[in-house]
């Protein structure tokens, strides 16, 4: 009996080091850092973050994942325009801007559309 359950055991350390084998050729990476290139696990000399496989993406439900899906182009170029057209009249409302180029827009409640105009672009920016 001793020398049939040896044959297993022959064959479980073979697919050992085939597994080993295959971890050998394996690099890591920072997931901030993708300069940090090393031939084993462990921490960002950078910032300390596991270093994950590299080229692995995120599988989840079945589903790969990309760090950048979702980011529409198209969108962020939509508000970069809409808010570009805005920050005109908000410089033609800021004093600075008026006293540099020597003319003056004034009227009641300038200052609360100045104020009205640059919380919209900060806020339609940022979310």
């Amino acid at each position: 009996m001793k020398h049939e359950s040896h044959p297993h055991n022959h064959h479980q350390n073979h697919s050992h080091q085939q597994k080993s084998g295959l971890d050998n050729n394996q690099k890591y990476t920072c997931p901030m850092h993708p300069q940090v290139i090393k031939d084993e696990q462990g921490k960002c000399p950078i910032c300390g973050m596991n270093l994950v496989p590299l080229g692995a993406s995120k599988v989840i439900n079945g589903q790969n994942h990309d760090k950048h899906a979702g980011h529409h182009t198209d969108d962020f170029l939509k508000r970069f325009w809409i808010c570009l057209v805005i920050t005109i009249p908000i410089l033609l409302l800021s004093h600075m801007i008026q006293q540099w180029f020597g003319f003056e827009i004034n009227f009641t409640g300038a200052n609360y559309v100045l104020l009205a105009l640059s919380t919209f672009v900060s806020f339609y920016m940022n979310f």
